[in-house]
């Protein structure tokens, strides 16, 4: 059996208790479908807050590092082990409950039994302080899978423009002791593409220079020697 403790309440989460069989109960043969369905919803609901209570408390345990006093290497090893989980399933309770810590709206839904844990599961890989809100209303209507494919998408995207905020930045450049300007860059097509046009003009420009230029120096060219800057 689980070794087990009293917790204490936790003010941010309202339980239910599970209303438990009488003595003698039997297959529910005799309930009407209706009622059937009915008590499957509720419990589900009750499994929900069950749930969140149950991360709330190992994130808790996780933060003051309780699974150290066991002399193991993780949170999810001591998890694993006391509460007899796979080593995946319990890698991946910790990382909903750590999540949760910093996501108050989506832990109170949780708690209240609105939100499954499949869905807080993938909500929990993209949702952030600023976006759990609309994330919760959002995800109340879809079926677990189509959340779970909706998150998978968004961090699809989200990779996607965070590689190109990335390409952006990699855009050098730097005067040498000639006067002359030499330089590296990667972006993406349409800024690249504008650039381009730039260098172009600005190649046009030279072949054709404006007159007042100096000594053959266009005018503005900064000092020989100054560092590489970078965009």
């Amino acid at each position: 059996m689980f070794d087990s403790v009293s917790p204490g309440p936790d003010p941010g989460i309202t339980l239910t208790a599970i209303p438990r069989p009488g003595p003698g109960t039997g297959p529910a043969d005799g309930v009407p479908l209706e009622r059937l369905e009915a008590q499957i919803c509720e419990l589900a609901g009750h499994l929900a807050a069950a749930t969140c209570r149950f991360l709330v408390l190992l994130g808790e345990f996780d933060v003051r590092r309780g699974w150290a006093s066991w002399e193991m290497n993780s949170c999810a090893q001591w998890l694993s082990w006391k509460c007899q989980l796979s080593p995946g399933t319990a890698r991946e309770h910790v990382r909903v409950a750590r999540a949760l810590r910093d996501l108050p709206v989506l832990r109170a839904e949780f708690g209240a039994g609105r939100l499954s844990y499949a869905k807080i599961r993938a909500l929990t890989r993209i949702a952030t302080p600023d976006t759990e809100q609309g994330l919760a209303e959002i995800a109340g209507p879809m079926t677990a899978s189509q959340l779970d494919r909706f998150a998978r998408a968004h961090r699809q995207v989200t990779h996607a423009d965070d590689d190109t905020a990335r390409i952006r930045r990699r855009l050098t450049w730097r005067f040498e002791g000639d006067g002359s300007l030499a330089g590296t860059f990667r972006l993406p097509p349409l800024q690249g593409a504008v650039l381009l046009q730039a260098l172009r003009a600005a190649a046009g420009d030279l072949e054709h220079p404006h007159d007042g230029a100096a000594g053959g120096v266009p005018a503005g060219t900064p000092p020989a020697g100054l560092p590489m800057r970078c965009w």
